[in-house]
């Protein structure tokens, strides 16, 4: 015969209690880490005195009969505490002897070229002007001198201007024979020469500009016209001074 006995009052608490701490280790094993605040959050059950973690940031709330509760994980920060008094100061060390002096190293690499400085200021440039004073001219077949201008060693950009007309006056009467006609400046190493042809029977006119280079130096510049039936009115020279000729 199977003889049952009902367990005692102490054994039924002792397992409730078994029970309730079980409930406790799962729920603070499933609730370990506290919400964004660093709050942990849990319910507690005044019957059973169990306690369990929540956690809120996933919106669990607590079951009716139990008491929401909350604690910090980590306690405020407590006061600094007072300074503790200065030590006494230990006794000088003795002096230690000199060293000898270490042997002279070796001489270094040589440094990197530094970059290049700002351009200067730009110098002063000088100008020479001269203007024709034998006009008109009557040109020729032969080459002549219409205008000059003498100049230093140097760099220089020749400009000039020849105003020019067929007009021929003789015993008090103008005529307008035309030709053609050329004019270049002297020295000139390019061979820049203007030709021009002015029409006849009546007035035509007509100017040129030349334009020469000097690379280093020094000469007396002259502009040079042939054209017979023809005459220069007017003509003028200018030689500029430059730094460098960039040709």
């Amino acid at each position: 015969m199977k003889i049952m006995t009902r367990p005692t009052r102490r054994v039924a608490v002792l397992v409730g209690a078994g029970v309730a701490a079980l409930a406790v280790a799962g729920a603070v094993a499933y609730a370990a880490v506290p919400d964004s605040a660093g709050a942990i959050h849990g319910c507690y059950n005044k019957l059973f005195g169990s306690l369990r973690v929540i956690d809120t940031d996933r919106n669990a709330r607590c079951l009716p009969g139990e008491s929401a509760i909350s604690w910090n994980q980590t306690g405020p920060q407590g006061p600094a505490g007072a300074p503790g008094p200065s030590g006494p100061s230990g006794p000088a060390g003795p002096s230690g002897t000199n060293g000898t002096n270490g042997p002279v190293g070796p001489a270094g690499a040589p440094g990197e070229t530094g970059p290049q400085g700002p351009a200067g200021t730009p110098g002063v440039s000088d100008a020479y002007l001269a203007d024709a004073t034998a006009v008109p001219m009557y040109l020729s077949a032969t080459e002549q001198e219409v205008v000059s201008v003498s100049v230093p060693p140097g760099n220089w950009v020749i400009q000039a201007v020849v105003s020019l007309d067929n007009a021929i006056e003789s015993g008090g009467v103008t005529h307008f024979p035309g030709g053609t006609g050329l004019c270049h400046i002297q020295p000139y190493g390019g061979g820049r020469n203007s030709f021009m042809a002015l029409d006849s029977g009546h007035l035509d006119q007509t100017s040129v500009t030349l334009l020469e280079s000097l690379n280093n130096v020094g000469a007396t510049v002259s502009v040079r016209c042939r054209g017979e039936g023809l005459s220069v009115r007017n003509a003028t020279i200018v030689a500029t001074k430059v730094g460098t000729l960039h040709e």
